[in-house]
Parts: C-alpha cells; structure tokens; sequence
C-alpha cells in the first residue's frame, strides 16, 4: 500500500498534522497504539496567554490564539462536536509581590489585552478561601481533547491502523520508506514521550515529564471559568472538574502515584472551603525538550523521515501553528522556523540526550 505521507501517533500533534494533511490532499496513514500512552487523553486542553510566577506572555502566543481558534472551531465542525470553549483563567494572587508584579503587567505594552484587575468571580467566591488578590487571563481556551481524539478516531477509522509501531521495520530509500508492507513518501514520528526510545531521533535532547491530576466533583458548581492558583481546577467531562498537574522527570511509568494524589488532595483543602469528591485519578507523560521548545524538522541523514514532536504542556496552543509550518515542510520544502528546527542541536554529538 503506497501513501503520501505515514505519521506514527494520534495525539493532539499526529492528529492535528494528519487532518492539516488530508485537508491538502494528502493520502495519509497513521499508526498507533490506541493512545495508551498518550496525554493528550487526560490533559485538560487549556490555552494560557499569560503564564508563570511572573505572569509572562507565553511565547509566539498572537500567533498561537487566531490559529488554534480556527483550526479547533473548524475541526469541532467536521466532527460534529464542540471542541472548542473560550474561558478566561481567575489568576489567585497570595502576597503583594505578586499584586504589585500584576500590576507592573498591567500597565506594560502587549499586556492590555490579556490581563485585566478585579474580576467577576461568579459563584468561585463563595467555593473557595479569598487570597491576597485576584487577577483575570483574558483570552484563554480550553480544548476538549479527549472527545477530539475519539471523534477523529471514528471519522477517520480508515487511515488508522492500530499497532505498536516497530522502529526495526522501517527501511529507508532514496524517495520513500517502506514500513512492512506500506511505502510512503514521508515517514513523520509524533509519537509524544516515546520519542525518547525512538533510534531514529536518539541524539535530540529529549526531556519527558510525568504529570498526575485528580478528576474530582464539588459542591456548588462554580462558573465555566478556570481557577489558576498554584495549580489549575478548570472544568472537564460531565460536570467534573480537573485538578493538576505535577513535574516528574524521574518517574516516567504511567502509573499513579499515593504521593501525587495526597500533594493534590492537600492543594484542593487549601483552596476550596466546600467539599469534594475525587473520582478518578490520571497520570500522562508529556514529550518536554531540554529547551522548553517543539522539535520538528527533517532527519539530518535520512531525508524522509520526520519528527513532529515536543510540544510539551503547552501542546494546545502550540500544535495548530506549526502543523502549517510542518506541512509547508513536507509540501513545498520551506524550512521551518529556526527556535523549533531540530537543527538547533549539533547532531555530531550524541550526549544531547537526556536519559530519563
């Protein structure tokens, strides 16, 4: 069976690129194992313009909204589902430092836009302990990833097949690759954390990062919009909210953990003054880089064979952008930009590589 293009995991990047594709005209398969291993099926899909202790715009985000906004509107209409929810973030301030670094934000050019003071709090007034100040992210979104996964899935069934990739398989031609019985032209890896095990793209400084996060229900039902304190409580499936999520680099198994959940547990007393009820607990690895940036570009000696991969926490709003700057790469042979090009990295060394 002869394709145009052969991308190995549905993801949020493999199946972003994979529609981005079709919409061109591509012939594409894609292989996965049924996201097993993904953490594009317990993220929580949010699109933060503003992040960090010091409330610092994310990078390129002008770039990433319009284009997330119309990609993800666009997919949720040719699945038949809304994937797409536009809530702005109620940003819990403890001290004055933090107030006044707010307030530095406030009154600094690009920032108008995205932050504003004393907001409307709905009913999360009434849920939780009253911090020092509150400040309001505007322009934020959050994803229904989960349901996007599962809708492409069905939609899509005929290009996917479902197996665990087989890096010992591949062969690599002047032209094309062929992967057992499959040619294609291009081969494009966004297989998410197990790129770290990938021989192909082994000198790159991969980074993966675990992260856990309760799915709970609470008294009160506070309003659509999320809470950002030292972690998030955003809303989720079927009245759920979901609570998280932690750094580990360490622990790299897709297992909970009793610790995690006791750090979460102790996190929503210290916020919420209304009971609650945990009814699940998830954890996902998510495909982090050494510099914080994605890893897309073409193999240094095998000129078909791709990575797409990288993106990190920021995978929502970062995917729907460089999907057009990958397929530009595959199509028409335009590099893309320098801060995400795997070139970056100096492929004479193999070190780079960070072993979990």
């Amino acid at each position: 069976m002869k394709y145009d293009q052969i991308i190995v995991g549905q993801g949020i990047a493999g199946t972003l690129l994979a529609y981005r594709l079709i919409m061109s005209g591509q012939n594409v398969t894609i292989i996965d194992n049924h996201y097993r291993s993904s953490s594009s099926m317990v993220a929580a899909g949010i699109v933060n313009p503003v992040t960090g202790r010091h409330y610092t715009k994310s990078w390129l985000i002008e770039k990433l909204i319009p284009e997330a906004e119309s990609m993800y509107t666009k997919l949720g209409h040719d699945m038949g589902l809304p994937v797409i929810f536009k809530r702005n973030i109620i940003r819990t301030i403890h001290n004055a430092k933090g107030d006044n670094h707010w307030q530095d934000r406030l009154n600094e050019s690009g920032y108008q836009h995205y932050i504003s003071s004393n907001p409307d709090l709905g009913n999360w007034k009434d849920l939780m302990h009253t911090p020092y100040s509150f400040g309001e992210i505007n322009g934020a979104m959050q994803l229904d990833l989960p349901g996007l996964l599962r809708a492409f899935r069905q939609k899509y069934s005929h290009v996917i097949i479902e197996e665990e990739f087989d890096y010992s398989q591949v062969r690599h031609f002047e032209g094309e690759v062929r992967y057992k019985g499959l040619t294609c032209r291009q081969l494009i890896f966004a297989e998410g954390y197990r790129v770290n095990w990938n021989p192909f793209f082994d000198f790159l400084p991969h980074q993966p990062v675990k992260g856990e996060a309760l799915i709970i229900e609470m008294e009160g039902k506070p309003d659509v919009k999320i809470l950002r304190d030292k972690m998030f409580i955003t809303p989720f499936q079927a009245g759920s909210y979901w609570v998280g999520s932690g750094y580990d680099r360490n622990d790299l198994d897709l297992n909970v953990t009793t610790s995690e959940r006791q750090r979460l547990e102790a996190f929503l007393h210290s916020v919420l003054k209304v009971p609650f009820y945990i009814r699940d607990h998830v954890a996902g690895i998510r495909p982090s880089v050494k510099d914080r940036k994605p890893l897309i570009g073409r193999h240094p000696k095998m000129s078909n064979i791709y990575l797409f991969n990288g993106f990190g926490t920021k995978g929502s709003s970062l995917v729907p952008y460089f999907t057009k700057e990958m397929v530009a790469l595959l199509l028409d042979n335009i590099p893309v930009m320098n801060e995400v090009d795997i070139a970056r990295w100096d492929i004479g060394k193999t070190n780079n590589r960070i072993d979990a």
